[in-house]
């Protein structure tokens, strides 16, 4: 409450837009929209794919499969507000159809607390579960050195240039961070944070350059570049029709915003929307929003939006 009386007080927009905009999130990710075959699945795959996706430090959570780790958590008062607060707060993103791994950053801290602790508590017990997981977050600086052989091979990565260089390093790197990961167990953790460090990089001159041939925004960021260069000599907006109503949600966006944004880069301006169909100005529209007004079509442009986009100028 507190946050909104101090942001409408410094801002002009209506209560009711700002409302708007915070049913519109709470219903559009739910069963409401997805169905319940849909959520049903969510709720099933959810837990796995955040396991996937916090990868290596997310394969802690074996040290719940020990019969006494609720138990240990519940005993300890902090640990057991962790918990508690992670769990509560997971229930809008589990139940959630639209949920993506950024939204929960701020709550992997508190589970990982659980985690970590877990984990120093039975290593100092020396129980047989740490090995289980020393034994796979080592496998897994393991599998980055294998990705480095893949690297050398792979149809979208193998002609890169100085691929080999980097594969080598990739190599190398990893084995000595394996052998102190063997070797330092109290600073095992960090030795596995020097691996990802590593494996990020190889990632940046490997797979994120092989992207410049396959990736969907490749060519989406050659027509923007294009269309820049051919509206260079005249103002450019994106025409809305006034008799459309704007998306409650989107509001006045239609165009793909991969394109928007190399197009304002380009043009090195914000690509504003205009309702207005004024001559001697280029136009971004869609045909729905101009199949009654009086115009000549510049250029069709290819297909980065689900419907026929063109580029105008009205008469």
């Amino acid at each position: 409450g507190g946050y909104y009386l101090l942001y409408f007080t410094r801002n002009t927009i209506e209560p009711g837009q700002v409302l708007e905009v915070l049913t519109g999130e709470v219903t559009r990710r739910t069963v409401v929209r997805f169905g319940i075959w849909n959520t049903a699945l969510h709720l099933l795959t959810y837990p796995f794919e955040n396991i996937y996706h916090f990868l290596p430090w997310s394969m802690l959570v074996i040290v719940l499969f020990r019969k006494d780790s609720l138990k240990r958590i519940r005993r300890n008062p902090f640990l057991r507000y962790c918990l508690l607060l992670f769990i509560v707060n997971i229930i809008p993103y589990w139940t959630s159809p639209e949920a993506y791994p950024r939204y929960i950053l701020m709550l992997i801290p508190l589970i990982m607390t659980a985690f970590l602790a877990l984990y120093f508590e039975y290593r100092k017990e020396g129980l047989r579960i740490v090995p289980w997981v020393d034994g796979i977050l080592g496998g897994m600086i393991v599998a980055g050195m294998v990705a480095g052989i893949i690297y050398m091979f792979h149809p979208e990565t193998k002609n890169l240039p100085y691929i080999i260089l980097v594969s080598l390093l990739l190599i190398i790197s990893l084995g000595i961070t394996l052998f102190f990961y063997r070797k330092q167990a109290y600073h095992r953790f960090l030795w596995l944070a020097i691996g990802l460090l590593v494996f990020r990089i190889s990632f940046n001159f490997s797979i994120i350059p092989s992207w410049e041939k396959s990736h969907p925004a490749v060519p989406t960021r050659s027509i923007a570049i294009e269309l820049a260069e051919q509206t260079a000599d005249k103002p450019l907006m994106i025409y809305w029709n006034p008799d459309f109503q704007p998306d409650h949600y989107f509001h006045y966006r239609y165009n793909n915003e991969i394109f928007t944004y190399y197009l304002s880069t380009a043009r090195e301006e914000i690509i504003r929307v205009g309702h207005e169909p004024l001559p001697g100005i280029y136009f971004i529209a869609q045909w729905e929003h101009i199949k009654h007004k009086d115009f000549k079509v510049i250029r069709k442009l290819e297909p980065v939006w689900q419907v026929p986009v063109f580029l105008i100028e009205f008469n």
